[in-house]
C-alpha cells in the first residue's frame, strides 16, 4: 500500500558507539504507531477498489445505452419503431432505388404494387443574380509603387495554392500597376486564371475569376520585428519598407510603429530614431513611458511602470492599399459580417445606397424588413428574415455560385414567394425581386394495386397528391427522393425475422447486464481478506497477490443500494404494464421464468414473430410509446414520474433507468445517482464525486500521521542519542575510578 509511512529506513543517521541497534530499537517501537496509518490506508484502497466496480457498472450500462440507445445506429435504436418493422420491401427486385422509398407500418397489405410518375414536392424558390461578380478596389490616387515603402509586396491565394508576387519597382500608372500583376499573376497560377482590368473610369484595378475558383489577397508579414529585435546590431542594419515595421504593445494598447528607411551604424543610432517615434504624443502611448535599451548591441523595450508590460509582435506590409483592396474587400465574395453601408459598391449591381443613413428596406410575403445599413450586416439580416415565422422562408449564401437563395421553408403548392425593395434596392441587387408570385410544387405518384380493379376489370390507378415528399398510402410510408417519368414495381412481403433477431439480441444483452449488477449484489464479503500493506506485498509472489486482492474485493458492493436499486428498476420496466399498449411482453412471447433468475428474460420466438405478424402496431407501442411527460420534468417530480412511467413503452422505461444512473447533464444540480457516487473517466464527475471526496479525506489523513510518525521517530532518536550520551558519560567515570584504584 503505497500511503504508508516509511521514513524509518529511508534517514541516514549516526547512532552512536554503545552497541546498542537504535534502529531496530526505533522500528520495533514505531511498528505500533505504523498500525495506525495501515488501518487508514487500507480503509482507502477499498474505497479506491470500490470505486472501480461501480465504474464496471458504469461502463457496462454505457455500452447498452450505446448500442441499443443510439440516434447514430438507426438500424439497433430500440426507441425507433422502424427497428421492428415486420416487413420487407424490394424495388424491381432491388434493395434500394434512386427515386423513393419506403417502410410498411402497421396496416399495410402484402403484395405487389405499381409506383410510377413520381413527381417530388418543391419549395417556392429564388436563386439571385451574382451578388459581386468579380473583386473591384477602390479608387487609386496617386500611385508610387516602392519596396522602400513596403507596399511591392503582397500574397495571393487561388483555390487553395498561396504564392507572394512582388510588383515592379517605380510604377506610377494605373496601367502599367495593372500590366505587371497581370504578368505577376499569370506567371504564379498561370495564364487566364486570374484577369486584371481597370474600371471604365479609370481609377479602380478589377479582378476577375471563375466563380468556382476561390480567391483571396492578403498583406505580407513585415520583417521589422525578427530583423530589428533581439539580434546582434554591432555591424548596423539597413531598414526597407519591407523590414521596418512592428507592433509594440503597452498594457491595452497596440500601435503600429514604423521606422524611416534608412542605414543605421549602430544599435544606440536605431535607438536614437526609436526614442523620438515611442515618446511621440500622437502616438498615444505618453513621452518616456517606455524605454529603449541597448545592452551587448541589441535593442529591447521596456515599461517605465514596475507592473506594466511592453510586448512586440510582428506588422504587415502595405501591399494591398497600393492596388486599392484590404482585409474586408480581398476575395471576390461578398463579406457577410461587413456592414452593408461599407460594400454598398462592391456589389455586381450598386446597391442604391445615398449616405451612410439611407435604410435598407424591402417586403417578402408581407412582412416588412428595415435595416440600418450603417450598423447591419448581411449576416445579421439574413438572421432576421430566416427567423421570421410570418415570412415563412429561408435566405442564405452560396458562396461557390456567388449567389443569394430565398426560399420557403414549406414545400408544396401553397408555399409561395412575395419579394419586392421599398429602398436601398438590396433585393434588386441580389436578383431576389419578384414581378410576380413565386409557387411551390406538390408531390405526387401513381398509386397501383393489381387486386383492384374497374367494372373492366382493370386495375385503378390512383393520383395521390401531397404537399410534402413524406406521405402513407395504406399503411406504406412513401419518402420521394428523385422525379421520374417511369414506374418502379413494389413488392411488400411480411417477414418479422430482422425484427426478431434484434429483440432477441436485446433480450440477451439485457440479461448480461442484470447479471453483472446481480452478481456484485450477490458477492460474499470476505472479511478476511483485508488490504495487503506494502511491506506484506514484498514477502508475497505477484501471483499470491493477485489471489489475496480477489478475496479482498470481492463483496465490495453486496446489498448496495444503488444497484438494488437499478435491478428492481429495469425489472419493474418490463413486469409493468404499459398504459394504452393492449400488450404485456408475456403476449409476445417475452417473459421470466424463475424468480431464481433474478429477473432474466427468455423469448418464445415463434410467439414473438405471430405477435409481429399480427399486431406490429400494437408491439410498437409496447415497446416505443412516449410520455407527454418529459424526462427533465420528471426527474424529481414524483407524480410526473410516475405518470411518465406509466405512459411510457417498456424501452423508454428501461432508457430511463439506466439515464437515472449514468446522465452526464447535470438536472437540478445532479448527474445521474452512478456518476454522483464514483464518476466517470471523460466527465467532470471524474473529480467531482462522493468517493473521490472520501478517498481525498484520506489521503489528507494518512498525510498528517505520516508527519506524526516522522516526527514521533525523531523523538525516539532523540531519546536514545541522550540515553548514548549519559552511558559514555558514565563509562568515562568508571573508566577514571578504575584508573584511582589501580595507583
Amino acid at each position: 500500500m503505497s500511503y504508508i509511512y516509511t521514513s524509518y529506513n529511508t534517514t541516514t543517521r549516526m547512532t552512536g558507539l554503545t552497541g546498542l541497534d537504535v534502529d531496530g530499537l526505533v522500528y520495533q517501537l514505531m511498528r505500533v504507531e505504523r498500525l495506525k496509518v495501515d488501518a487508514v490506508s487500507r480503509n482507502r484502497q477499498l474505497l479506491v477498489w470500490k470505486q472501480e466496480q461501480y465504474r464496471e457498472i458504469i461502463s457496462a450500462l454505457q455500452s447498452f445505452t450505446n448500442e441499443f440507445f443510439n440516434t447514430l445506429k438507426p438500424a439497433t435504436d430500440m426507441r425507433s419503431a422502424s427497428v421492428y418493422n415486420a416487413f420487407a420491401v424490394k424495388y424491381d427486385g432491388q434493395d434500394t432505388n434512386p427515386y423513393f422509398s419506403v417502410s410498411a407500418v402497421s396496416g399495410a397489405k402484402a403484395g405487389n404494387y405499381i409506383i410510377k410518375n413520381i413527381v417530388t414536392a418543391k419549395t417556392a424558390r429564388i436563386l439571385g443574380s451574382e451578388a459581386a461578380g468579380h473583386l473591384t478596389g477602390k479608387p487609386l490616387g496617386t500611385l508610387e509603387i516602392n519596396s522602400d515603402k513596403g507596399n511591392n509586396v503582397f500574397a495571393v491565394e487561388f483555390n487553395g495554392v498561396k504564392k507572394t508576387i512582388v510588383l515592379n519597382d517605380g510604377l506610377t500608372d494605373i496601367n502599367a500597376l495593372r500590366a505587371d500583376l497581370q504578368n505577376k499573376l499569370d506567371d504564379a497560377f498561370g495564364t487566364g486564371k486570374i484577369s486584371v482590368d481597370t474600371s471604365e473610369d479609370g481609377t479602380r484595378l478589377i479582378f476577375r475569376t471563375d466563380k468556382t475558383n476561390t480567391l483571396t489577397f492578403s498583406n505580407t508579414t513585415n520583417n521589422g520585428y525578427s530583423d530589428i529585435f533581439n539580434r546582434d546590431l554591432s555591424s548596423g542594419i539597413t531598414l526597407t519598407g519591407l523590414n521596418n515595421k512592428f507592433k509594440v504593445t503597452l498594457g491595452s494598447e497596440t500601435k503600429v510603429i514604423e521606422l524611416p528607411t534608412n542605414e543605421y551604424a549602430s544599435a544606440g543610432d536605431l535607438k536614437a530614431v526609436l526614442e523620438v517615434i515611442l515618446d511621440d504624443e500622437q502616438l498615444g502611448f505618453g513621452e518616456n513611458s517606455i524605454n529603449v535599451k541597448v545592452e551587448n548591441n541589441k535593442i529591447t523595450l521596456e515599461s517605465s511602470e514596475p507592473n506594466a508590460k511592453v510586448s512586440i509582435s510582428a506588422a504587415e506590409n502595405n501591399g494591398l492599399e497600393a492596388i486599392g483592396l484590404d482585409s474586408d474587400n480581398n476575395t471576390g465574395k461578398i463579406n457577410l459580417n461587413a456592414n452593408i453601408y461599407d460594400i454598398r459598391d462592391r456589389f455586381a449591381v450598386p446597391l442604391a445606397i445615398d449616405d451612410e443613413n439611407t435604410e435598407i428596406s424591402f417586403e417578402i410575403n408581407g412582412q416588412t424588413f428595415t435595416f440600418d445599413a450603417k450598423t447591419t450586416s448581411l449576416s445579421q439580416l439574413m438572421a432576421a428574415v430566416n427567423s421570421n415565422t410570418a415570412a415563412g422562408v429561408r435566405m442564405s449564401y452560396d458562396s461557390l455560385n456567388d449567389i443569394f437563395i430565398l426560399e420557403t421553408k414549406e414545400t408544396g403548392a401553397t408555399a409561395r414567394i412575395m419579394a419586392t425593395d421599398s429602398s436601398g434596392g438590396l433585393l434588386a441587387s441580389l436578383g431576389l425581386v419578384t414581378t410576380e408570385e413565386i409557387r411551390g410544387r406538390d408531390a405526387s405518384i401513381t398509386y397501383i394495386d393489381p387486386t383492384i380493379t374497374d367494372e373492366d376489370d382493370q386495375p385503378v390507378e390512383h393520383v395521390i397528391t401531397r404537399s410534402t415528399n413524406s406521405f402513407s398510402i395504406n399503411g406504406i410510408a412513401f419518402t420521394l427522393q428523385k422525379d421520374f417519368a417511369g414506374e418502379v414495381e413494389l413488392s411488400v412481403s411480411s417477414d418479422p425475422s430482422k425484427a426478431v433477431e434484434l429483440i432477441k439480441g436485446f433480450v440477451e444483452k439485457y440479461n448480461e447486464l442484470l447479471d453483472k449488477i446481480n452478481t456484485r449484489l450477490s458477492e460474499k464479503r470476505e472479511y478476511d481478506y483485508e488490504p495487503l500493506t506494502d511491506a506484506q506485498k514484498e514477502a508475497m509472489t505477484e501471483k499470491d497477490i493477485e489471489l489475496w486482492e480477489e478475496k479482498a474485493k470481492s463483496g465490495l458492493l453486496s446489498g448496495d443500494s444503488l444497484l438494488r436499486s437499478i435491478v428492481a428498476g429495469l425489472r419493474n420496466a418490463v413486469i409493468a404494464s404499459v398504459e394504452g399498449a393492449g400488450l404485456t411482453l408475456a403476449d409476445i412471447g417475452i417473459k421470466s421464468n424463475s424468480w431464481v433468475d433474478r429477473g432474466k428474460l427468455y423469448v418464445d420466438e415463434e410467439k414473438l414473430k405471430q405477435a409481429l405478424a399480427a399486431n406490429p402496431n400494437l408491439v410498437i407501442d409496447l415497446f416505443t410509446k412516449q410520455s407527454s411527460v418529459p424526462y427533465n420534468s420528471a426527474v424529481s417530480n414524483a407524480a410526473a414520474r410516475q405518470q411518465r412511467f406509466n405512459e411510457s413503452g417498456i424501452i423508454y422505461r428501461i432508457y430511463d433507468v439506466i439515464q437515472d444512473n449514468i446522465r452526464t447533464t447535470t438536472i437540478n444540480g445532479h448527474r445521474g445517482a452512478l456518476l454522483e457516487k464514483a464518476g466517470m473517466t471523460g466527465d467532470r464527475s471524474l473529480y467531482s464525486n462522493t468517493l473521490y471526496q472520501q478517498i481525498a479525506a484520506y489521503d489528507k489523513k494518512i498525510a498528517e500521521l505520516n508527519e506524526e510518525l516522522f516526527i514521533k521517530e525523531n523523538q525516539y532518536y532523540i531519546q536514545f542519542a541522550q540515553l548514548e550520551r549519559l552511558i559514555n558519560e558514565m563509562n568515562y567515570q568508571s573508566a577514571w575510578l578504575a584508573q584511582q584504584f589501580m595507583r
